[in-house]
């Protein structure tokens, strides 16, 4: 979108490791490098100072998924995890499956990381729905896999092969893929009518869940994707920057839940969910969402919550700049 609309990106992937991200940033702004950051923190803490530092050189930063803890971001869009909106939708699909089959179900918990914020909203958020029914549903929660693939596959396995009563994984961010291969290698990623099968539900959306709820291996996840949290601090960074227009300081896309019957029928914002089925790399062929509040209401959809209020945001257009700065 950035480059779509006539900018110029300079695009780090630190892999998560926050000294390589705030390197990278003191790099930048040291050389007077940007007009602007838009930043996926991999620490909340670690990256707080470079982001109060870029707004003391008059570089503004907008702020998404995993959000700083400073104020000095001009805008911060998430998915509230620990709230009913977040992975309590997840967790509330365990409970409904639980009561609907009269299934005790022990759940795997792969967490992500103690140390990370976001992490531990997920948790809670899903624990908000789980915990009111001790007598339907157990956790057992896994060490800390950051994120990666390796140590879900390893994790998965193990507890699988060491606990053989678990019929259900809940995974909290990435690891998707390799948590999916650590069922597969405890030859336990079988179909639903099998008695061996795991009831999977994930927060995040990806090209392996959705092949996996393709093949019936896997019945649900949250709406947890780059899609709207992009679209969204895009549209706030050209609004902010190029518009002069005040944006709300924290934004919160409500998460819905998909299942392998909505897949692709459910909506949000206007956009089917089931976005990996859209071509990668040819971001030109992918539609602009509809965050405005007047088209979120239309379509029955639950708003943005900016700043605890609902909300939208508009979508920036030449058309509107020139009739803002009169040209």
């Amino acid at each position: 979108m950035l480059e779509g609309a006539g900018g110029t990106t300079t695009n780090f992937d630190c892999a998560l490791d926050p000294l390589k991200q705030v390197s990278f940033l003191e790099d930048q702004l040291s050389l007077n490098q940007c007009d602007a950051i838009v930043l996926h923190a991999a620490n909340e803490a670690m990256l707080s100072p470079v982001v109060d530092k870029a707004l003391a050189q008059g570089v503004p930063t907008y702020n998404w998924d995993v959000v700083v803890d400073t104020d000095s971001a001009i805008t911060r869009v998430v998915h509230d995890f620990g709230k009913p909106w977040g992975s309590a939708v997840v967790g509330q699909y365990f409970v409904d499956y639980a009561k609907r089959t009269g299934k005790h179900l022990v759940i795997y918990e792969v967490f992500q990381d103690h140390t990370v914020k976001t992490s531990l909203k997920r948790h809670q958020g899903f624990h908000l729905a789980v915990d009111k029914y001790p007598d339907l549903i157990d956790v057992i929660i896994s060490p800390d896999t950051r994120g990666g693939d390796e140590l879900s596959a390893t994790y998965t396995q193990d507890a699988l092969t060491a606990h053989p009563e678990i019929n259900g994984v809940f995974v909290h961010d990435g690891g998707g893929t390799g948590t999916l291969e650590g069922i597969k290698a405890a030859g336990r990623l079988v179909p639903p009518d099998d008695p061996k099968h795991v009831i999977c539900a994930f927060n995040d959306i990806d090209t392996a869940v959705i092949k996996a709820m393709d093949d019936g291996l896997l019945e649900a996840t949250g709406t947890h994707t780059f899609y709207d949290l992009c679209d969204i601090v895009v549209k706030t960074t050209f609004n902010h920057l190029i518009l002069g227009k005040a944006q709300p300081h924290d934004i919160t896309s409500p998460m819905l839940l998909v299942t392998k019957d909505n897949l692709d029928t459910q909506t949000l914002y206007g956009v089917h969910q089931a976005w990996p089925r859209m071509p990668a790399g040819e971001w030109d062929k992918w539609p602009i969402m509809d965050t405005s509040y007047e088209g979120m209401l239309s379509r029955g959809e639950t708003p943005l919550i900016c700043d605890g209020k609902d909300g939208g945001i508009d979508t920036p257009t030449t058309a509107l700049r020139k009739e803002l700065k009169g040209y």
